[in-house]
């Protein structure tokens, strides 16, 4: 894995497996950060190893850090020389071209409603060092191949009428649809 991803898109499932398979394939344990961090803050907590944990998975599931546009210098130093044992990988939601999400900024000692964009030239910098990815939600004729390709690999055959029904019963979230699913084989 490179020194830092940037998963995009809505398919959920999709990217907890790439960070549970990122995480297995490297041998580094998850760990979740919560706060809301700058470039700074990022870059800081890579090159902190830990005495106890040793490899650590950054996840950072707030892309605030993709806001902050006076230290893009600061991340081009970085992955130039990035720290040898932490990793770490920001998810957002939008699609990664998505610069124009609003969000609540601080003015003063009030709340101002405006738009606080993602940096587009740290995008740009991500996407050409190939440290995107971008996981969009299956489509219809998508998610039915990969139903029938689920209980294939378990060993079972599934009717299109069938997994029509599942889809209809269940909906399109992967994660609820392996669950039930896995109920079924039961």
């Amino acid at each position: 894995m490179k020194e830092l991803l940037l998963l995009t898109g809505d398919n959920e499932y999709a990217i907890e497996g790439e960070i549970k398979g990122i995480a297995k394939l490297e041998n580094l344990c998850i760990k979740e950060i919560e706060e809301s961090l700058d470039i700074m803050g990022l870059i800081d907590l890579l090159n902190t190893s830990s005495l106890f944990d040793g490899a650590l998975l950054y996840v950072l599931r707030n892309d605030d850090v993709l806001r902050d546009k006076e230290n893009v210098p600061h991340l081009k130093e970085y992955l130039d020389n990035p720290a040898p044992l932490n990793k770490a990988i920001v998810i957002s939601k939008s699609s990664g071209r998505g610069v124009n999400e609003e969000t609540t900024q601080e003015e003063g000692n009030g709340k101002k409603k405006g738009k606080a964009r993602k940096n587009p030239e740290m995008i740009k910098l991500l996407t050409n060092r190939g440290l995107t990815k971008n996981f969009p939600k299956m489509s219809y004729s998508e998610l039915h191949r990969w139903i029938k390709e689920y209980f294939y690999s378990h060993g079972y055959k599934i009717s299109n009428d069938a997994v029509s029904f599942l889809y209809e019963g269940v909906g399109s979230d992967q994660s609820l649809l392996v669950s039930e699913m896995d109920k079924l084989f039961l």
